[in-house]
């Protein structure tokens, strides 16, 4: 692994630190065996390496994102890019609906992120489901699509 996802990773506090892991670990485990994970904008992300994907995020020129996981103050987040990239894909709703159906509340959705304020709203089977949703392919597919745009 990394050494400053590593760090990163050290540094969580306890409250947090076994449940950022399991999220972590799906995401490391079930998204495309190409997939990097580095620190990119302060928190570990899994990325699409220049050596496949050299145009990158269009913003920075930087290796393009899929997920990031940070460990906030308040809350675990998940950032992942494929939710918000287009409404097309539904993925958001798809994350939102099962949610509910499953946990019988609203997940805690940012523009941007899923939030978990308490580790006990974290669930983890739809959190792999996620993982599995969208492929390397076709998310650099759909990138370029919005990018056409």
């Amino acid at each position: 692994m990394n050494k400053e996802v590593l760090e990163y990773i050290n540094n969580i506090p306890l409250k947090y630190k076994d449940d950022y892991i399991k999220i972590f670990n799906i995401f490391k485990e079930n998204l495309d065996k190409n997939i990097e994970c580095v620190i990119q904008y302060g928190m570990p992300t899994f990325i699409i390496p220049k050596s496949i994907y050299p145009s990158g995020y269009h913003v920075s020129n930087e290796p393009l994102g899929i997920v990031s996981i940070a460990a906030q103050k308040q809350h675990i987040a998940i950032y992942h890019m494929g939710m918000y990239i287009n409404e097309e894909n539904n993925l958001m709703n798809w994350y939102k609906n099962i949610y509910i159906s499953r946990n019988k509340y609203v997940p805690d959705l940012g523009k941007s992120c899923i939030r978990f304020k308490s580790v006990k709203s974290i669930d983890y089977q739809l959190i792999e489901e996620l993982s599995k949703k969208i492929s390397m392919n076709d998310f650099i597919d759909m990138y370029e699509n919005v990018r056409k745009k």
